[in-house]
């Protein structure tokens, strides 16, 4: 069984009709265009020797005992800090 449309400029369109198509009024704004975020530009990577995981971790373990970690994770505060002890020590 097939679903019937009846439109005033081309008769009656059967649901399952492969040549039905949409007119741009039907289609939401926000679906018209698609947007593309550019990225910031960022650092350029780095390796990360043992010493580095391990200072990482050290310091991680730090926050969490000192009470420095949320329910999202880590405040900014702690990554700038841990951020610091990495550029020092590489």
């Amino acid at each position: 069984m097939s679903l019937n449309i009846h439109d005033s400029v081309n008769g009656i369109l059967s649901i399952d009709d492969p040549t039905i198509v949409l007119d741009n009024s039907s289609v939401p704004s926000s679906f018209s265009q698609p947007t593309l975020k550019l990225r910031k530009q960022c650092a350029h990577p780095i390796d990360w020797s043992p010493e580095m995981n391990t200072l990482l971790l050290h310091e991680l373990v730090q926050a969490i005992r000192t009470g420095k970690r949320s329910d999202n994770g880590f405040a900014i505060e702690v990554w700038n800090l841990i951020a610091g002890a990495i550029r020092i020590a590489s």
